[in-house]
């Protein structure tokens, strides 16, 4: 979002800079009566008048501004960060009903939904979304995670990958990813695969540390993750650490906190880092 708000100011920037040029114009264009010798010798700029006035008109349109927030919708937002979800739902499916192609109408519902556990109800307003925001990345984290949780691993993948293809700085969605592989599929290698580039690229985030410790688990050749019917846990697996000593068993229960404080810590980040909340 932050992006797009950058080209704005820029576009409004060059905007504010056009108009010298045109407000010129007008104070030249009495004078040029009399003046037409002097206008003789220089018709390419009586020429450039013309499109100097157009080019003042023509960036308008060129700049598009969000449409403003209705008061339902600023009422339901407030609503919603009150965790108020009944009555924050139903004044939003108001608005998608009046306003099917509001973009943050139908991404908060989604929001609503999923944190009511209404998870089929939530992808198809995130879905919506998605197709009608600028800033796509947020819904489609959401839709990774509804879509973990109604167990449906293909489809958390594919939307967890296309939120960081749309926002490359959200480094949570490779770390989302590599745990749909090992909590859904007890896929091992792309476990480590997107775990490693989680650790490779987010230097700044405060679970790095403890995602390199079980890292180093799972690419112990002797590590082997239990079966999905297996009546081994993950976190007791990763507790026994393969052929790890005892030291590492506390990892192992380390990393089940982080990863629930992680997941806590994603369920409202994409909705406060929104800047269309301002």
């Amino acid at each position: 979002m932050f992006r797009g708000a950058t080209v704005f100011v820029l576009l409004c920037y060059a905007l504010s800079a056009a108009p010298a040029e045109p407000v010129k114009a007008p104070e030249a264009a009495p004078a040029a009566t009399p003046a037409k010798p002097e206008v003789k010798s220089e018709p390419a700029a009586a020429g450039t008048e013309t499109p100097a006035t157009s080019t003042s008109a023509s960036p308008t349109p060129a700049a598009p501004q969000r449409p403003a927030k209705s008061a339902a919708l600023k009422r339901a937002e407030k609503l919603f960060f009150a965790k108020k979800y009944e009555t924050a739902a139903a004044l939003l499916r108001k608005i998608v009903e009046d306003e099917p192609e509001n973009g943050r109408a139908n991404s908060l519902l989604g929001d609503v939904y999923y944190l009511q556990g209404q998870y089929e109800k939530a992808l198809s307003h995130l879905m919506r979304a998605s197709e009608l925001n600028e800033y796509k990345a947020a819904d489609f984290f959401r839709l990774g995670q509804a879509y973990e949780r109604l167990k449906k691993p293909k489809e958390a993948v594919r939307a967890y990958l296309k939120a960081y293809e749309n926002d490359d700085t959200m480094k949570e969605a490779l770390f989302q990813t590599g745990f749909v592989y090992l909590s859904l599929e007890r896929n091992k290698k792309k476990t480590i695969e997107y775990w490693q580039r989680f650790v490779d690229e987010a230097h700044k985030d405060p679970q790095r540390e403890k995602v390199a410790t079980v890292l180093r688990f799972l690419k112990d050749p002797n590590f082997v993750l239990p079966d999905k019917n297996s009546p081994i846990s993950l976190e007791e697996a990763l507790m026994l650490g393969g052929s790890g000593g005892a030291g590492e068993t506390k990892t192992g229960e380390d990393k089940g906190a982080g990863y629930e404080k992680e997941k806590e810590k994603n369920d409202g980040k994409e909705l406060l880092d929104d800047d269309k909340l301002n």
